[in-house]
């Protein structure tokens, strides 16, 4: 097929041009031996797996669709169940081509260790077990995507994700520059059965148009992995227990302060909220910012929750509970060793898997952290707020007109569809079998020693870089190879503790159109609520002023941005 190339665009690309000195095309070979075996695997069942009910286990951990296929196998990993479908187990037929043929590929690429791609193990290990080659281009700026768009120039794949391209993939598809993923489902049933597994994997691989994109999922939904935590052994001096309700928040600062002797120990953040846990809202029934409750969107700083959470907050700051500098905060999150050796605080919002167990050690501190689930009004009451991941990490694989026009469109899509099979995870995810990583007792795969005592002194998170590349299959529970006995249990503590069900999905889009009129309004709001929420705290705006102050947001224009935003929800609610 023909694209035409406008004049405008062959400017515009000119006048970048100089940005593309950050590209560089990358070939991996593939090495002349090649396989047609896959990764070794358990001929039967996995021991992780099972047919049965799932077990009582961490809530909301995956969202099965209604009715799961039986060919859909139940996994267990460190108690969070999920689906695997069964396709993804059996995998794919390998070599996928005997002449090695060469594929191109379009990535953004960040790697301390590695200069590209193709010295990774993972990239290198699927082009001998496929049979095809990859020449990789990598930038490492939003700006060289747009370079590459405008130039018409396009490579087989581009990884990047739904909102790269101007207008979405929708108007991406419109344009001839990807293809839709409906259009090559003969060739990717592995991908294809992950869409029955769960009604959140599909709607957020679903366009609202219908199209289809090869999103990066993930092993079921990840658990919470940050919420508020408070200093245990502080708790323990003051003969207290950890705090469930405000009044025992109130009741546990105010002892921090007396008893312990340290004022103003709870950190918040600039904004004066927390918009990734909603830790000190989600009792009042609102995030700050966007939230849903049975499908209908609100704003939760025009919301009477608000006004109860700033007239607390506004009380406990008087009452020198709040830490007066928090303005100077970037967020609530504490995760400096040198912070937490000063003793100045005692209740924030953290990150699990590397704090609650790494800093008070490394800061020299005889403490402890206990991870709390966030306060509600009388106790025995449920919320509905945390921290909520996506089942699709955005990262998406997009096949492009150019490998229709070369010939190769199908080669292309079978090479995506083995990123989804368990063998191409693994490979992706841990690294080399029998090196970095073995089948345990469970029947899953775990790290063996070397990623912990690697023979360069390098991190685990950078090993497992230079191991794994844009995992279109993300086994997010590897993480808990290597967690503290205090992080799992943080990540259970937040997860169980509330079911989500009034967070905004992550998975929405607005149109072209909507979110232009959305960006031209919000902005004020936003700005509005962030310079105002910390004034209401501090007293330096009473709160008689509250109704101004949510009259003056709907001048901003929120009445109109609730509309674009429960627009796109019903769109993602009917995919």
């Amino acid at each position: 097929m023909k694209h035409a190339r406008s004049l405008s665009l062959l400017l515009a690309l000119l006048l970048l041009a100089g940005l593309m000195a950050g590209c560089a095309s990358q070939p991996v070979s593939t090495p002349a031996e090649s396989t047609d075996t896959p990764a070794d695997t358990p001929d039967e069942t996995p021991a992780g797996t099972s047919d049965e009910a799932p077990a009582q286990t961490p809530d909301d951990t995956d969202e099965a669709p209604a009715e799961t296929p039986d060919e859909n196998v139940l996994f267990n990993a460190y108690g969070y169940e999920y689906y695997v479908p069964q396709a993804a187990i059996d995998g794919v037929s390998l070599p996928l081509a005997d002449d090695n043929p060469t594929i191109s590929y379009f990535c953004n690429w960040t790697n301390n260790y590695a200069s590209g791609p193709q010295e990774l193990y993972s990239v290198q290990e699927i082009a001998r077990r496929t049979g095809v080659n990859v020449d990789f281009t990598t930038v490492s700026t939003t700006e060289q995507f747009q370079i590459m768009y405008v130039s018409q120039d396009y490579t087989d794949i581009i990884k990047a994700g739904p909102t790269n391209y101007a207008g979405g993939v929708d108007k991406a598809i419109d344009d001839e520059v990807y293809i839709d993923a409906n259009d090559v489902a003969a060739y990717t049933p592995v991908f294809q059965s992950w869409l029955t597994t769960s009604d959140e994997f599909r709607r957020e691989c679903t366009t609202d148009s219908g199209a289809l994109l090869f999103n990066s999922i993930q092993s079921g939904k990840e658990p919470a992995w940050c919420g508020a935590a408070v200093r245990g052994d502080w708790l323990d001096d003051c003969g207290l227990e950890a705090p469930e309700t405000y009044d025992d928040w109130y009741e546990m600062l105010v002892a921090f302060r007396d008893v312990k002797g340290v004022p103003n120990a709870m950190r918040i953040g600039a904004t004066g909220y927390e918009a990734n846990t909603h830790s000190m809202t989600a009792g009042y029934g609102i995030a700050v910012e966007w939230f849903q409750v049975d499908g209908q969107v609100q704003y939760g700083a025009a919301t009477e929750g608000m006004r109860e959470y700033l007239t607390m907050m506004n009380k406990w700051y008087s009452e020198d509970l709040i830490d007066k500098d928090f303005p100077g905060y970037s967020s609530m999150f504490v995760s400096g060793i040198e912070d937490f050796a000063t003793g100045s605080f005692g209740a924030w919002d953290m990150v699990s898997q590397t704090h609650i167990d790494s800093v008070p050690a490394a800061a020299g501190v005889d403490g402890y952290i206990v991870p709390v689930t966030s306060p509600v009004k009388n106790e025995g009451d449920e919320y509905h707020l945390r921290r909520n991941n996506q089942m699709c990490g955005n990262n998406c694989f997009f096949i492009t007109t150019a490998a229709v026009d070369r010939g190769v469109m199908e080669l292309v899509a079978k090479w995506i569809d083995f990123h989804y099979t368990l063998e191409g995870a693994y490979i992706m995810t841990f690294g080399e079998e029998g090196v970095d990583w073995t089948f345990g007792e469970d029947g899953l795969p775990h790290f063996t020693e070397i990623p912990y005592e690697y023979s360069e002194g390098k991190s685990i998170y950078m090993d497992q870089r230079l191991w794994s590349f844009n995992s279109s299959y993300y086994i997010w529970w590897k993480e808990f190879d290597r967690l503290t006995e205090g992080a799992a249990n943080a990540y259970a503590t937040w997860q169980n503790a509330s079911d989500a069900a009034y967070n905004y999905p992550d998975g929405t889009a607005l149109t072209a159109e909507e979110s232009e009129n959305f960006a031209s309004a919000y902005g004020d709001i936003q700005t509005y609520v962030q310079e105002n929420v910390p004034l209401f705290i501090r007293g330096d705006r009473s709160l008689d002023e509250f109704d101004d102050f949510v009259a003056a947001l709907y001048d901003f224009g929120l009445e109109e941005c609730i509309s674009y935003k429960q627009a796109a929800l019903d769109r993602y609610l009917a995919r």
